[in-house]
């Protein structure tokens, strides 16, 4: 699609457990590459945190992110699902502002967001317990 980068990120807190292996990192990086294949993505890195909360925001893989938007070297961003961004919604909200002011898609796959097919503010509250 273009040079710059193609993010997946997976993240797995050990609050989520082994037990849940749709949740798990391997079952994320797969689902993320082959969806990532089907749609002509390329340029594609793992950014990943294993055994990270979601409330926490000084994730390495997370932080690596940052500074590859910082770079400008980001396209987009995909996901399982929006959860696996961070648990306070809030702060999400303000990630993807950030995202769409550096022009970086996101898309979390298993709920069929995609920012460059428009979003509304209310979606990082869309699965809210």
């Amino acid at each position: 699609m273009n040079d710059k980068l193609t993010i997946l990120y997976e993240r797995l807190s050990h609050e989520d457990g082994r037990e849940n292996e749709s949740l798990s990192i391997e079952h994320q990086k797969e689902y993320l590459e082959e969806y990532a294949a089907r749609n002509g993505f390329t340029n594609v890195v793992h950014r990943t945190d294993d055994g990270w909360s979601g409330t926490r925001w000084d994730r390495p893989g997370f932080l690596q992110i940052m500074e590859d938007i910082e770079r400008g070297n980001v396209g987009q961003i995909l996901i399982k699902d929006m959860s696996r961004l961070g648990r306070d919604h809030l702060r999400v909200g303000l990630f993807l502002e950030q995202l769409r002011e550096r022009g970086v898609r996101l898309i979390a796959v298993a709920e069929g967001i995609d920012t460059a097919k428009g979003e509304d503010d209310f979606m990082p509250f869309r699965n809210l317990v």
